[in-house]
């Protein structure tokens, strides 16, 4: 089997088929590596937020707030 690489071309061409082939293997998610990369992620949010909050929630300061 060849491996791609930068610039190649790939058609594919999609047909109907009553069954499908079984998959030639399985990788399952790891739990812990899983829980890892949503553990760096929610820190990774909630840092960005913490960041630009000011510039999008608006405060009783604001004169844009007042709500008529």
């Amino acid at each position: 089997m060849k491996k791609l690489k930068v610039g190649d071309e790939v058609l594919i061409r999609v047909l109907r088929a009553k069954v499908a082939d079984p998959p030639n293997h399985l990788i399952g998610a790891e739990p812990k590596h899983s829980e890892r990369n949503e553990r760096q992620e929610f820190k990774w949010v909630k840092s960005r937020y913490l960041k630009l909050r000011r510039k999008y929630e608006r405060t009783r300061a604001n004169p844009r707030s007042k709500e008529r």
